[in-house]
């Protein structure tokens, strides 16, 4: 049984690599062509007058290319292809103060309970970019709950892996953060597809399936690994686990 989860431990994790090669192959193609669209429209623009039909239609193509700017830039972070600004980071302070702005934006039906012993532990890893894994799952765990009363729980602790540890994580020091909710779970096949870019189980229109893939990115760019455990009716758990590291 472990021998088969470690198999399809390193399918999913090969999958996830060549889908982020594509994805990042597409998004810099993409990118190169958007610019000349963007650049020409905005110089036509600026010879018409600002009350004219032209002027407000040309404004719209460059609003909607602006979305697509950040559209690019999520999937370029899934893809690990961005530029970060990897920092010695402090996780339990800054997780606390992600709760803490996350706890005034979630419904009043969501009870949101926290366990945070990091015992002074840090990561490299982008600050701005860890707070995005916090709140991607936490408002993913909100989703699954929808409007009955719920439950979601963060909780972070240190974790020592030894020689058996799964083939894309070294032996050493790691913290393991672990966002579970009482929602509506999920099957075995959901699961298997969870963190591929633009699979979403929301309503058409309702989300653009990038959220987990993210996350993935983010998690993976760092040193770690993410992985999932839910049944259908029981809720669902994310477990991050990020290598330890001190200043140096």
């Amino acid at each position: 049984t472990e021998r088969k989860a470690a198999e399809e431990q390193l399918r999913q994790s090969q999958k996830m690599e060549a889908l982020g090669s594509l994805a990042g192959g597409i998004a810099h193609e993409f990118n190169n062509q958007l610019l000349p669209i963007v650049a020409l429209t905005e110089l036509v623009a600026v010879d018409l007058p600002p009350e004219s039909d032209a002027r407000r239609n040309l404004d719209q193509v460059i609003a909607a290319a602006a979305r697509s700017r950040d559209l690019i830039e999520q999937i370029l972070t899934y893809s690990r292809k961005r530029t970060k600004r990897a920092e010695s980071v402090a996780l339990e302070p800054l997780i606390a103060s992600t709760l803490d702005l996350l706890r005034s934006a979630l419904p009043s039906n969501i009870t949101l309970q926290s366990d945070l012993r990091g015992d002074g532990g840090k990561v490299l890893a982008d600050r701005t970019e860890i707070q995005s894994v916090v709140l991607n799952l936490a408002t993913n765990a909100s989703h699954a709950i929808g409007f009955g009363e719920g439950l979601i729980r963060v909780a972070l602790a240190p974790l020592k892996l030894g020689d058996d540890a799964a083939a894309d994580l070294a032996p050493g020091d790691y913290l393991e953060l672990a966002v579970e909710d009482s929602g509506r779970g999920m099957d075995q096949e959901t699961m298997e597809r969870i963190f591929d870019p633009f699979f979403t189980t929301k309503p058409e229109g309702e989300g653009t399936g990038m959220g987990l893939s993210i996350v993935s990115g983010i998690v993976t760019g760092a040193g770690g690994r993410i992985t999932v455990e839910s049944r259908e009716g029981e809720g669902t758990t994310f477990r991050v686990v990020l290598p330890s590291r001190d200043d140096a």
